[in-house]
């Protein structure tokens, strides 16, 4: 049997083990920990490149279908004051 003073010693050799334990999962849960921030700051990255992607490309859209508007508009009226000006005449 262990007398008090050996017991002392196995539990001491315990506690400095654990200590060791924790501060490794302590490390590994840190490390854990940085790089999801690593990665949900790509993520976030990402979807703001795709959503600037996206606004331009909706942007030049509205201008092209603005741009078809303006000559669809443009077409009769424009014919139409160019007769207008030669019955003038």
């Amino acid at each position: 049997m262990l007398g008090a003073e050996g017991a002392h010693v196995i539990l001491s050799q315990v506690r400095v083990h654990l200590d060791r334990v924790d501060s490794r999962l302590a490390f590994v849960a840190k490390s854990a920990v940085d790089q999801l921030d690593e990665v949900i700051a790509l993520f976030d990255q990402a979807v703001s490149a795709r959503e600037w992607r996206a606004k331009a490309k909706t942007d030049e859209a509205l201008v092209e279908r603005a741009k078809k508007g303006q000559s669809r508009a443009a077409g009769p009226a424009s014919s139409f004051m160019a007769e207008s000006r030669i019955r003038a005449r």
